[in-house]
């Protein structure tokens, strides 16, 4: 009986002997011992799967977009600001539309990627070119909230107005054609602003030397105009009435047109 227990127990010490030198021979034929291990990549499946903020408890990621459109449910073609918030956490984030943080190439769309949250707003703030936000407006409304529905929310529509446009014309009475190189000053009636515009130079779109001065006024007013210069060569200003002008609204386009006289002197 001692016997047996004896050759059992040298049996074992002698498996565990060559284990260990099988080990340690794969250890001295192979350069994988050293290598560091290969990162695991993890599949994106859904949206979710991504995560903004740092620290110990990132946040999922929400997407948020919103489109920006004029009164005729266009597309804004110009590049405009939005303001988005959530709430719960909360903070805010300012993005101008087709800038870096916008992951929408659509002139009009804006998109961002947000923590996930309680509740998000978009709100178009601020102006373009020929494109201002109406925050008075209320039929046509410059914000879009909603509560946390998914991971990819569409606030929708907000909207910005048409700035109002105005052209002149300057003509030669003899004979009726069109007279380039003159110049125009106007004033907002309820306000400081006012402009000097020059036939074929910054202000006057497009900027062509014709005869005709087209701009755009900042907003809704009551707007004042007259010459500032008489087209180039010999003219004089043709009729009594010197001040042009009157109320105009958004999306409205007015047209005047002043007439000279080629005179010989």
């Amino acid at each position: 009986m001692l016997r047996s227990i004896i050759s059992l127990s040298t049996g074992r010490r002698v498996v565990a002997a060559g284990l260990v030198a099988m080990a340690l021979s794969a250890v001295a034929c192979s350069d994988e011992s050293t290598a560091p291990a290969a990162p695991t990549a993890r599949p994106m499946t859904a949206t979710n799967d991504l995560s903004v903020g740092g620290g110990p408890a990132p946040q999922l990621v929400t997407y948020i977009s919103v489109h920006i459109i004029d009164v005729y449910n266009k597309n804004v073609t110009e590049k405009a600001m939005v303001r988005f918030r959530w709430s719960q956490p909360k903070d805010s984030l300012f993005v101008v539309d087709n800038s870096a943080k916008d992951l929408d190439p659509t002139v009009g769309v804006v998109k961002i990627a947000a923590p996930t949250a309680a509740g998000y707003d978009a709100c178009v703030r601020g102006t373009t070119v020929h494109f201002a936000a109406d925050t008075a407006g209320a039929s046509y409304p410059t914000c879009n909230s909603k509560f946390w529905l998914s991971f990819n929310i569409n606030l929708g529509n907000v909207y910005m107005r048409r700035k109002p446009q105005i052209t002149v014309d300057m003509l030669s009475t003899n004979p009726i054609a069109p007279a380039p190189g003159g110049a125009i000053q106007i004033f907002d009636n309820y306000s400081t602003w006012k402009a000097q515009i020059f036939d074929g130079q910054a202000g006057d779109e497009p900027t062509v030397n014709d005869g005709k001065i087209t701009f755009t006024v900042p907003k809704p007013s009551f707007y004042t105009m007259q010459y500032l210069k008489t087209p180039t060569g010999k003219y004089e200003w043709f009729g009594s009435q010197l001040l042009f002008g009157g109320p105009i609204a958004w999306e409205e386009k007015q047209h005047f047109t002043f007439f000279f006289t080629p005179v010989a002197y």
